[in-house]
């Protein structure tokens, strides 16, 4: 018997066993005593590796890490022990030494791989950077592999200060109108049940959990002084509204944040900012610069103001500056 697998979708030590189940016994001959033929198999212990699927790894995969904050943990990451086609090496249960491109990290490495895999959620930097990478190293037998760049960015968080969840990485489909946990199929599994908003209080983030009609970013009654849109895989502003200071900071300059309404759209009070430092805004809607605004497009960032539906408002006092000619118009 040859059997052949699509090596992209084996999982590691998957024992197969093989039974017969079925046998015809051919023109003119003896027949069976059992339609099954007395139903030999192939090995069926647990404690051996005969016919077992083994995944070798060859490398260390570090999952999407966020962009984060100077002292602040950075949003859970995981490393995992992988093959060329990026499947799990379960045997693996070796430590993984951290080290980054940037400076001022602080962590509790090594972490111990368990069946190929470890998260890590108690990483931070001690001052701002940007375009670095974390590297996890395992000495023996020698894995390596290092994460996406990232940026760390200071700043000081205020009571009410509103935020994406950094647990969703660069995955799952946020509403400013929603609070409600992400759900498949428009988000993925990996984070399907997580809560899309956190809000700041008393030095600690918690998840946003009340109603989407009172607590979302578009309806809540109080001003949010603060919004950091740094996860998610797609951002949508929704019905809109009239908000304080925005920072767009994604995790790829391709990830998008949209703002379609074309009645209210995206407003920015007067004093207060839209910094756009990295990611798509794709205008389709209406933007409102109200009074001393100010609207920056900074170098990892497009604006995308094509559409034939875009309004672009804006008081004489408002500003705007963008910093790699990265506008569509």
């Amino acid at each position: 018997m040859r059997v052949s697998f699509d090596e992209a979708q084996v999982i590691d030590n998957t024992k197969l066993i093989f039974a017969v189940s079925n046998v015809t016994a051919g023109a003119g001959t003896s027949v069976f005593g059992a339609a099954n033929g007395g139903g030999a198999t192939t090995d069926i212990s647990t404690g051996n590796d005969r016919n077992r699927i083994e995944v070798t790894a060859t490398k260390l995969n570090i999952s999407t890490i966020a962009n984060g904050f100077v002292a602040t943990n950075l949003a859970s990451f995981t490393i995992s022990a992988a093959d060329a086609y990026n499947r799990t090496d379960k045997d693996r249960t070796e430590n993984v030494a951290l080290t980054t491109s940037g400076s001022g990290m602080s962590s509790s490495s090594p972490y111990a791989l368990v069946a190929g895999v470890v998260s890590i959620a108690n990483v931070q930097y001690s001052a701002s950077q940007t375009g670095i990478n974390i590297t996890g190293t395992v000495s023996s037998p020698s894995l390596t592999g290092t994460s996406n760049n990232f940026n760390i960015s200071v700043t000081t968080f205020v009571n009410g200060d509103y935020r994406t969840n950094p647990a969703l990485g660069d995955l799952g489909l946020v509403f400013f109108s929603s609070t409600a946990a992400l759900t498949t199929p428009s988000s993925p599994p990996a984070v399907a049940g997580m809560r899309p908003w956190q809000v700041y209080s008393g030095g600690t983030w918690t998840d946003v959990t009340g109603a989407s009609a009172s607590f979302s970013p578009e309806a809540l009654g109080t001003a949010i002084p603060n919004i950091y849109v740094t996860s998610g895989g797609y951002i949508d502003i929704a019905g809109g509204k009239l908000f304080n200071n925005i920072t767009v900071d994604l995790p790829t300059a391709g990830t998008t944040i949209y703002s379609g309404n074309t009645t209210v759209g995206l407003g920015i009070a007067t004093g207060k900012t839209f910094d756009l430092k990295e990611g798509y805004l794709l205008l389709d809607g209406r933007i409102d610069m109200q009074g001393t605004s100010k609207l920056i497009i900074r170098t990892d960032a497009t604006m995308d103001i094509n559409s034939l539906s875009s309004q672009f408002l804006r008081n004489a006092s408002s500003s705007w500056e963008v910093e790699n000619n990265d506008l569509y118009i």
